[in-house]
């Protein structure tokens, strides 16, 4: 090449986004026989390391390199540039560029079972999916190999239209559940291989969770339920010798897809949907499985069955247990402890997430994938009650059908589908830079460029791709508070016409879902609060659709909005209590958690409401100190002749306090010991100040002493100890 060339070539890698140019121009050189075209790697989200490992496959696959059209080409120097886990697999195992994919319509579930059961089984029996000869190490290995090939073919085709990434999110989710039907399929032939007398069962495979709703990830667990029916004729569904047989055919399933192989893993299959969990059967009948669910379960299992899907091996049997069970999953949410479940699950969700980690977490943190799928699926089981349109297990499918049927504003719709449709992206892409299970976003700044470029961003990757992940968070998170809660405003008050009202019997649905015990009283107090054109009114109505939220996670919902009615009644007129409520959400979220959590701390609030101001400041609103009580009391008497206004200054001073005590421990800023402690220390600053004020009425000077007995002697005195 001439000078002027290699100039011009090096000017194309920098604009293709190659971050070390001069060694991507000496690679180009050295493997300039191959008439390598530059313009693959424009869209790549990381050249270089594209670039690397093309010209290690051309080192050893030229012919089948040359073999690919242009369009395939494009695709497989994408994957390589994202991808490295994907691109060490393909290396190892040319034989995927000979896989013919080109659109994701040929990724049919028909078309992976044919494909798998082809891969373990000569001579198949598609019926039995079973011969006798196969060899269990044979198979796991044929099942890897034949996994790796698709789901590299579905990333290529994925990564291959980062303009439509988005767009592509769910139809990349059912091809890879699809593939899991398959591979389920397959691990089940191998498994009748090594089962004795395996023909007496059938067994039909059940995809539960994001498998269920045919939104699988690239790197995920597959939730499973086992269910078996007799298949001879002499034998009952139940009969000992065929549950028996079911349960060595479902350890073998997981098993075949989670053992270590030369070709490594493919996913863990996980069967702790089923009833009792760990410690329940692994495989049961229709009836058997009927009758727990109609006895035994809890609420989070029926939000678990309403992705239910048959998956594998005894297709109709699976659809048989699906039947049976559903009109028990859309008349769940009227059972006593329904919504309690629910709450606790995401609550315990929102726990287990390190601290390290909740800024990054696509999933789990706040504005991330859970909350969106929380949203849609309690709205299914509020409105799915009566209305069969709306039960679609895939989450955009059922937002689509909330917003159809008018459940769901279409614009509040559309925006919540665009956000869960990148985030859920986004996490596709983070999976597959390493094919690990994470939902974190990395930290690193060429990991972040490269997720960037991947999204579609090349201008400034890394900033583009953090900010929109914000902003879509954002969008989660107010679209998902008020998907709940502004409706119930509309059953009670003249809103936007954009957003969708509800009618007075809807919204106390929902308020008895969301966990609220008398929900005409608490429509009442709505209606009460946002009623009107003051300004009061209209920053209520603001301000309820997240305190509502927050109400709802609280032990008592009921008494605290009650609380909180009574409490704006006596401070709405106030300018600082609106502001407070607008302008400091931790404040705002303070007295809800107080207000929600019985009646003692709220029944002092209510006697002296301007507290309050307290919960905005951290220092103000922890318990003072012995010496600072001790002053204060002083004043106290300093101020007052007469013993019955000190008493009635001390009683005041200890309500104030109280609060001050009971706030800090109910949202965890002291410990039981810290409590006692300071319950303690007021108990004898307002003895010791009464004894002060009933001596100066006496107007003698004596010796007096209190001697501290009981709790009261152990600094561990409690709200309603005697002294």
């Amino acid at each position: 090449m001439t000078e002027q060339e290699v100039n011009q070539l090096r000017t194309a890698l920098v604009r293709a986004g190659f971050l070390d140019p001069d060694s991507a121009l000496q690679t180009i050189l050295a493997i300039s026989k191959f008439e390598l075209d530059v313009d693959l790697f424009n869209n790549c989200p990381n050249p270089d390391q594209s670039l690397r490992f093309i010209s290690e496959l051309l080192a050893t696959q030229l012919t089948m390199w040359q073999r690919l059209d242009r369009d395939a080409q494009q695709r497989l120097a994408i994957l390589f540039g994202h991808s490295a886990a994907l691109a060490q697999r393909i290396i190892r195992d040319p034989e995927f560029l000979s896989v013919p994919v080109d659109n994701f319509a040929q990724l049919s579930s028909h078309n992976f079972r044919q494909s798998f059961l082809n891969c373990v089984i000569a001579n198949k029996d598609v019926r039995d999916n079973f011969v006798s000869s196969l060899d269990w190490s044979a198979g796991l290995e044929a099942l890897r190999i034949n996994y790796n090939r698709q789901v590299s073919a579905i990333a290529a085709l994925d990564l291959g239209k980062l303009g439509e990434s988005s767009k592509l999110m769910n139809v990349v989710g059912e091809a890879l559940a699809n593939l899991a039907d398959a591979v389920l399929d397959g691990a089940l032939a191998c498994a009748r291989a090594q089962v004795p007398n395996h023909e007496i069962c059938n067994m039909g495979v059940v995809a539960m969770g994001k498998c269920g709703g045919s939104e699988l990830n690239y790197v995920s667990d597959v939730d499973v339920l086992f269910v078996v029916a007799s298949g001879d004729p002499n034998k009952t569904d139940s009969d000992p010798e065929v549950l028996e047989v079911g349960t060595k055919l479902a350890k073998l399933v997981i098993q075949a897809c989670s053992q270590m192989t030369s070709q490594g893993t493919i996913w863990q299959v996980d069967a702790n949907l089923r009833p009792e969990g760990r410690s329940g059967a692994l495989v049961r009948t229709v009836d058997s499985y009927l009758a727990y669910y109609q006895q035994w379960a809890s609420g989070w299992e029926f939000q678990a069955l309403m992705k239910a899907r048959a998956s594998a091996g005894d297709l109709p049997l699976s659809e048989r247990f699906i039947d049976a069970v559903s009109p028990l999953v859309w008349t769940a949410s009227v059972k006593p402890g329904f919504v309690s479940d629910v709450q606790e699950m995401r609550s315990m969700v929102l726990e287990q997430i390190p601290a390290k980690e909740a800024e990054r977490e696509l999933k789990l943190g706040r504005g991330g994938l859970r909350d969106v799928e929380f949203a849609v699926q309690l709205l299914q089981l509020v409105h799915g009650r009566s209305d069969v349109m709306v039960r679609s297990p895939n989450t955009i499918h059922a937002l689509e059908q909330l917003s159809t049927w008018g459940y769901v504003g279409r614009e509040d719709a559309a925006k919540l589908a665009n956000a869960y449709r990148f985030m859920r992206t986004l996490e596709h892409r983070i999976q597959l830079l390493v094919m690990t299970r994470t939902h974190v976003l990395p930290t690193d700044e060429q990991n972040l460029r490269q997720l960037g470029r991947s999204m579609g961003f090349f201008q400034e990757p890394t900033a583009e791709l953090i900010a929109t992940w914000k902003q879509q968070a954002t969008i989660i998170r107010r679209i998902h508070e008020k998907l709940f809660f502004r409706p119930l405003l509309n059953a009670v008050a003249r809103l936007d016409d954009s957003t969708v009202r509800m009618s007075t019997e809807a919204a106390l649905e929902r308020l008895e879902v969301l966990g609220y015990q008398q929900p005409q009283n608490a429509l009442n107090h709505i209606t009460a609060l946002t009623s009107g054109i003051s300004r009061r009114a209209t920053i209520q109505k603001s301000l309820l659709p997240v305190l509502l939220d927050w109400f709802s996670r609280t032990p008592n919902p009921d008494e605290g909005l009650l609380s909180f009615r009574k409490i704006s009644d006596a401070l709405g007129g106030t300018p600082w209590f609106l502001r407070l409520l607008r302008d400091e959400s931790l404040a705002a979220q303070r007295l809800v958690t107080l207000l929600g959590t019985g009646q003692y701390v709220p029944n002092l609030l209510l006697r002296s409401p301007q507290s309050v101001q307290v919960l905005s400041d951290d220092e103000e609103l922890a318990p003072k100190s012995f010496e600072s009580l001790q002053h204060e009391v002083a004043q106290i008497n300093y101020r007052h002749d007469k013993s019955e206004d000190v008493i009635a200054a001390l009683r005041s001073m200890r309500r104030r306090e109280l609060f001050r005590i009971g706030t800090c421990d109910i949202l965890g800023i002291v410990n039981v010991t810290q409590t006692g402690r300071a319950l303690t220390q007021l108990t004898d600053v307002v003895i010791a100040g009464a004894v002060q004020a009933l001596s100066k009425d006496l107007g003698v000077d004596f010796q007096f002493a209190v001697v501290a007995m009981g709790r009261f002697g152990g600094n561990e005195t409690s709200y309603a100890s005697d002294v």
